[in-house]
């Protein structure tokens, strides 16, 4: 008998799946939670989601009013504490959320932190 190849199983999804809560983000990463919650926030308050989905060469230097408009949400809904980088690397979280859909952004999640 031949042996079957192991291809990895999708990751099911948790009983607890919220969009925009990341119930999933492991505890030792809560700062890192805060940032994406905060900032699916903000950009749900703002309606930019449509933006964040459009190819951006940079969130962090850009100078589109909608980038001033998502990072002033955030900071207004409690979270005021980004570098230029992390709020670089989360609106890049925010893009592919907005590109591929939260569960692709969890499994790739839960896969790199198993």
């Amino acid at each position: 008998m031949a042996e079957q190849s192991e291809l990895p199983l999708p990751i099911p999804p948790p009983q607890n799946f919220v969009p925009g809560k990341f119930y999933y983000i492991k505890p030792n990463n809560a700062s890192y939670k805060e940032m994406l919650v905060n900032a699916y926030q903000a950009i749900t308050q703002t309606e930019t989601w449509s933006f964040v989905k459009q190819p951006c060469e940079s969130f962090m230097f850009s100078k589109d009013p909608r980038v001033d408009l998502i990072s002033n949400k955030m900071a207004e809904l409690g979270y005021g504490g980004h570098s230029g980088c992390s709020f670089g690397c989360v609106m890049r979280d925010m893009q592919y959320i907005a590109q591929n859909g939260e569960e692709k952004f969890r499994d790739i999640y839960l896969r790199s932190n198993q």
